[in-house]
């Protein structure tokens, strides 16, 4: 049976390879498209997560020493599986709505695997990884909403940019100059 120290030792090298992962991808889609805007925020969110693994291998090294992290724990699997592949083959403009789309996925899955950190580290009496948990997971919950935000915008877009060559509906039904509308069919 795995000691408390094991345990937690064990979440800090999961939570780093994670973040090494999301690192990689946030990285990848800050050279997809041409909006400067999102991909500064995910070159920003790169950063972050750089300095998140940093953060947790500071603190790992404190309670183990330090270390090479080998292990590609379940959760780095997991965030790597977010499918470059699938989106070949679409427009510039469809390929950023989905990254913002991943951008989210992965900052709230990212605050759930803090969220673990966190409870895992208090049920071992670690206030130290509880408190830096807490702190990370507060950071990716900031993320997620500007991942959020950046959503509708850059959705409409790829609407507009995929349906350019159709009738504007906005002639047809005087509705404002808004092509995309709230009703649904």
């Amino acid at each position: 049976m795995p000691t408390c120290l094991e345990v937690i030792t064990e979440y800090l090298s999961n939570s780093i390879s994670a973040e090494r992962s999301i690192e990689t991808q946030f990285r990848s889609c800050s050279k997809d498209g041409d909006d400067a805007e999102v991909q500064s925020f995910f070159e920003t969110s790169a950063n972050r997560a750089s300095m998140h693994a940093e953060s947790l291998d500071n603190r790992l090294a404190s309670l183990k020493g330090k270390e090479e992290h080998r292990s590609r724990g379940l959760l780095a699997e997991m965030f790597s599986m977010a499918p470059k592949a699938a989106q070949i083959g679409h427009i510039a403009e469809e390929r950023i709505a989905q990254n913002l789309i991943k951008g989210f996925s992965l900052s709230k899955s990212a605050c759930a695997m803090y969220l673990a950190l966190h409870s895992a580290a208090r049920a071992a009496r670690d206030e130290k990884t509880a408190e830096l948990a807490s702190q990370l997971a507060a950071e990716e919950e900031t993320a997620a909403e500007h991942f959020w935000h950046f959503l509708p915008s850059r959705s409409k877009i790829a609407y507009n940019m995929l349906t350019a060559g159709e009738i504007d509906p906005a002639i047809e039904t005087r509705a404002p100059d808004d092509r995309l509308t709230e009703t649904m069919p």
